[in-house]
């Protein structure tokens, strides 16, 4: 019975329907009070949807009383690194630092631990050490998530064609990966390379047409055309998958 109520609440949190995803992981607390997973899930859902307050509440919880639960030692390096996301999201570097550093005390080769990071660097502009994070952790555990975002580091630092190369390999591993296509259309764009940017968006579309990235990013590719009737078409929908997505 938890087991699949694990399983569901994974499926709404990959369709990011946040409250049908905390619904499943309340049942399962209900269920089991003293687990650690659903206290944490629950705590990245909150997280992904922007209820940081309600996110750090949770995850402090687990750490200041963590006597009250069977597996917290298990979580404890992954319960730092969350925190530290949280202090991201809340744009306070110092305290992401000391929740990362905690983190690595436990283990300082967690790829969890070394991509958030460098995500951190992303966030407060630190681009040459979030390069460094990103190499190490392609380094320790490559996969379509860290080759796209080391991609999106290589884009802001203006080497264009290694932002390709690491949008490739993500695609390669992840061919149905959103981010990649939205991240090698916008480096196209700044290559300025339009057909092969479109043809990124909208295969973004085909493979969610309820993302509303690829809406917006074509909406801008057709107004630098000035193709204003097909600009503001897909502004448009974005909008209103935005306004689904709140």
């Amino acid at each position: 019975h938890i087991q699949a109520l694990k399983e569901r609440a994974a499926i709404y949190e990959d369709k990011k329907e946040w409250d049908e995803a905390l619904d499943e992981y309340d049942k399962i607390i209900k269920l089991y009070p003293q687990g650690v997973y659903s206290y944490y899930r629950k705590a990245s859902v909150l997280l992904q949807s922007n209820k940081l307050n309600k996110s750090l509440k949770i995850l402090d919880k687990l750490i200041d009383r963590e006597t009250s639960y069977d597996d917290v030692s298990y979580y404890k390096n992954y319960i730092y690194v969350m925190r530290g996301g949280v202090y991201v999201e809340k744009q306070k570097e110092k305290k992401a630092v000391e929740e990362f550093n905690k983190a690595r005390e436990i283990d300082s080769l967690l790829p969890f631990l070394v991509h958030a990071e460098g995500w951190m660097y992303i966030k407060f502009n630190k681009l040459g050490k979030a390069l460094e994070r990103f190499n190490k952790v392609i380094d320790l555990s490559p996969s379509a998530f860290s080759y796209n975002n080391r991609a999106y580091v290589y884009n802001k630092l203006g080497d264009f064609e290694q932002a390709i190369s690491d949008c490739n390999k993500s695609l390669t591993l992840d061919s149905a990966n959103e981010y990649a296509y939205v991240n090698r259309g916008n480096i196209y764009m700044n290559m300025n390379k339009i057909e092969k940017a479109k043809s990124d968006y909208l295969k973004l579309i085909e493979f969610n047409p309820d993302n509303p990235e690829g809406y917006y990013y074509l909406g801008l590719l057709y107004l630098n055309e000035s193709d204003y009737h097909k600009s503001l078409s897909n502004l448009g929908i974005a909008i209103l998958k935005y306004n689904e997505d709140d």
